[in-house]
């Protein structure tokens, strides 16, 4: 089973929450909640015990002072000061469009797809929403991802393997002739109220204040895959869905300007607390250990970005040095242009590059679509497409090699396509995201699956169970004042 190591964030701003007072008749849950003044007029100043410095998270060059909405498209300082600004202007327009199957400036999409667009996943450049059902129409703001695996026990569980049949991130759209590996009509989503907490806690605070979870559960039966084989036909032939939002795609400038130096000492300071002051048995269940040598104080050898631990050089092939991986979910990349949006821009599109030369698909959606009846009857009625032969069985046979995920889009025995994004596109596209970040309208809720609705759900969440690492923070954020725990909820919608 996958862990997944989290830093000590929560337990911080408990600590805060101490010394902290607000209203007691304030309503930090209500979206009418808000701070009485801004702190945005004093960005930049020294004001109190904050010095100018402390205003600029990402040093001067890698932090805005616009504190209005629209600040997550703002470019980095560092963007305007390089001459980068019409780089940064013309890959945001990247970022916003629908990708078409047209030949049109912003053509390549599919033959399947996640989106059509980035925008689709990241509203107003933040994270998904909170959905009630899994419609991926633009617009709706769902950035949901599916993760479809075939868990342990058979049933239910949170472990096991990816199917093999759909791709990592599955695919639910299809441009035509094709259809998409999962039919989304048929994934069904529900949400369901926690009504007992697995660690005993009551589910109202002891000053009497009810609090209320939620979570979804999906499932998506056999009829809605069309894959050959069927995922209900291999491994132990259970099927389970998990939901993963996307997360805010702004704020890169900020990872950038940290250096290796203090994400080591970060790594070294968070392994200290639970080695000499928690006195945990084993560090390593809270300090990944594919990053962090705890024995050796030093980075793991999981730390450094493949492409430049041994070679010495940028994944682009320009001279460089090891680089510690910083940036997505599971911290896997570290370069511009090998760092986030890099693969997203590929595989959630299909748009072909030159370094992306090969679809994102599986050979059991190819062979499906290459026995399937409708498409090859589509194709053949229209001569000007790559997939036409003079008859069903050539047809299925460009189809299958086509569509495989091994097949060189741009040389192959079939049809040579041209690169859909061309370099300097892509260039332009990941300058963009050297971007800012604050609060803008994206998706308010919190934690993998947004579930959390609020900030006291997302802190109550690590309550529900005793095996959580953060169960301990989350039991003193549940045994504070209803005036403290508002002071921790405005801290937190402070930063």
């Amino acid at each position: 089973m996958k862990r997944i190591y989290l830093m000590g964030s929560l337990a911080m701003a408990l600590s805060l929450s101490l010394f902290s007072c607000t209203d007691e008749n304030s309503d930090p849950s209500g979206d009418d909640f808000k701070p009485m003044e801004s702190d945005g007029k004093y960005v930049g100043e020294a004001v109190g015990n904050f010095s100018k410095e402390e205003w600029y998270p990402g040093g001067e060059l890698g932090t805005t002072d616009n504190v209005a909405s629209g600040c997550y498209e703002d470019e980095s300082p560092a963007v305007t000061a390089q001459g980068l600004i019409d780089d940064f202007n013309a890959g945001e327009k990247f970022f916003e469009r629908q990708f078409t199957s047209a030949n049109s400036g912003f053509k390549g999409l599919g033959p399947t797809s996640v989106r059509r667009s980035c925008l689709d996943c990241h509203p107003n450049y933040g994270h998904g929403r909170r959905m009630d059902s899994y419609t991926t129409s633009y617009g709706n703001g769902n950035g949901y991802l599916l993760a479809v695996y075939h868990p342990v026990d058979g049933a239910n569980s949170n472990d096991g393997g990816y199917v093999a049949e759909v791709t990592g991130m599955p695919q639910t759209q299809a441009t035509e002739p094709f259809k998409a590996p999962i039919d989304e009509s048929q994934i069904k989503m529900q949400w369901h109220h926690v009504t007992a907490m697995e660690s005993g806690l009551p589910m109202k605070f002891p000053d009497g204040e009810a609090y209320d979870l939620i979570y979804p559960e999906v499932t998506i039966p056999r009829s809605a895959f069309r894959t050959n084989p069927n995922p209900y036909d291999t491994g132990n032939k259970a099927v389970a869905v998990r939901l993963e939002s996307t997360i805010g795609v702004m704020g890169t400038g900020l990872l950038d300007a940290i250096t290796e130096e203090d994400l080591k000492a970060q790594y070294a300071s968070t392994a200290n607390y639970y080695k000499n002051v928690a006195k945990v048995a084993n560090v390593s269940e809270y300090v990944n250990p594919n990053f962090w040598d705890a024995s050796a104080d030093n980075f793991a050898s999981g730390a450094w970005y493949p492409g430049t631990e041994n070679t010495g050089v940028y994944a682009d092939g320009g001279n460089g040095k090891p680089m510690v991986k910083r940036f997505t979910y599971a911290l896997t990349r570290a370069t511009l242009q090998d760092g986030p949006g890099a693969n997203a821009i590929w595989n959630i599109t299909n748009v072909t590059r030159p370094d992306r030369p090969k679809l994102y698909t599986t050979n059991a959606w190819a062979a499906a679509m290459a026995e399937d009846k409708e498409v090859i009857e589509k194709i053949k009625n229209d001569p000007t497409s790559p997939f036409w032969a003079s008859t069903d069985d050539e047809i299925s046979k460009r189809v299958n090699g086509l569509l495989k995920p091994g097949t060189n889009q741009f040389s192959n025995e079939w049809h040579n396509f041209e690169p859909e994004m061309s370099a300097d596109h892509f260039y332009e596209f990941m300058v963009w995201h050297r971007g800012l970040a604050a609060t803008n309208g994206s998706g308010v809720e919190r934690l993998h699956d947004c579930r959390a609705r609020n900030e006291v759900e997302a802190i109550m969440w690590h309550a529900y169970s005793k095996n959580s690492h953060a169960y301990n923070s989350a039991l003193k954020f549940y045994n504070l004042s209803k005036a403290d725990r508002d002071a921790v909820v405005m801290f937190l919608r402070s930063i």
